[in-house]
């Protein structure tokens, strides 16, 4: 993985972002106090053809920012897993105190043998319209067991009018690993495998403004632990606007799953447009596996200077449960 200044511009979004806290990182939301470990999730399409002819180019990409925020030098093992979570690559990061790491997923990318660019590949829905990127997430392993980093993360897509930031995971007292890893992926459950980051419910929301192509909601569900995960549902209500509710269950097989909204609403909910509301789901997981979630909401007017995305942390509510 090549680390590189970065010169981004990005359009300003306002985000509200709620949370409650805990003496870890608030469960089932990534936070804003440092850690140990960060996680960072991308997706990006390729802009150069001649890296990757089968993957068509494309201009979203993910980008990201580390800062060491306690003064004093620090070094990471930089592990890269798919969507399965199965390893594809490892390297090494380093602060200066106080420092900033950046990156970003089109040029970590160009930098990967075309061996591991497949193994990233990954097929979205937006809208019902199928499109390949390339998709999973980063897990820097700070050296020392020292609460000190915050990551932040931005979905763009500039050429399009969109930008959208939202917190990366810092697990505070750093993430659970085994004697295996990276080859075996972590569960992400923080204090070293001791606090698993467990939402028991989910609050994801999501709108929409047209039938436009380019307007879409995301549902972006990560799970730690091993790859294997049949059987692992979202099981609750959608509801509209004027509180009409109807009962789903969609799949979430893999460890990171970008779900395609659009699809999953019942038509009564979404008969006339814009149309908007929320979900509540039950997470049907082991109690031990941690999860986190994110809505990302597009909404293409047809004008890029009029088009907006967002991202909101899922919510969660209820005791932690303890691990067995």
């Amino acid at each position: 993985m090549k680390f590189k200044n970065l010169l981004v511009i990005v359009a300003m979004i306002s985000v509200l972002f709620l949370s409650i806290g805990t003496s870890h990182a608030v469960p089932g939301v990534a936070d804003y106090v440092p850690g140990t470990d960060s996680v960072v999730i991308f997706m990006c399409e390729d802009t150069a053809a001649d890296l990757d002819p089968v993957v068509p180019t494309g201009t979203m990409n993910t980008l990201w920012a580390i800062a060491e925020t306690t003064g004093i030098s620090a070094a990471a093992s930089t592990f890269i897993f798919n969507t399965k979570s199965e390893f594809v690559l490892d390297d090494r990061a380093g602060w200066t105190p106080l420092d900033v790491v950046v990156d970003d997923c089109q040029s970590m990318i160009a930098g990967l043998s075309q061996a591991n660019r497949t193994a990233l590949r990954h097929t979205v829905t937006m809208n019902g319209v199928a499109k390949t990127v390339f998709a999973g997430y980063v897990v820097y392993f700070n050296d020392v067991l020292s609460d000190q980093f915050i990551s932040w993360q931005y979905m763009v897509d500039m050429p399009n009018g969109f930008s959208a930031g939202f917190n990366g995971f810092s697990a505070e007292g750093g993430v659970d690993f085994t004697s295996a890893f990276p080859f075996t992926a972590s569960n992400l459950a923080e204090n070293l495998g001791l606090d698993p980051v467990n939402a028991l419910e989910l609050y994801p929301r999501w709108f929409l403004l047209n039938t436009n192509a380019n307007t879409f909601n995301w549902w972006i569900i990560l799970k730690g632990g091993p790859s294997v995960t049949s059987g692992h549902v979202l099981s609750g209500i959608v509801c509209d606007e004027a509180e009409n509710c109807r009962s789903i269950a969609i799949p979430i097989p893999l460890n990171l799953n970008i779900i395609d909204v659009k699809p999953n609403i019942p038509a009564a909910l979404k008969a006339s447009y814009p149309a908007g509301g929320f979900g509540l789901f039950d997470v049907i997981v082991p109690s031990n596996r941690s999860i986190l979630g994110w809505s990302y909401q597009r909404a293409a007017t047809n004008a890029i200077a009029t088009n907006w995305d967002v991202i909101h942390p899922m919510h969660r509510w209820g005791p932690i449960p303890v691990p067995q």
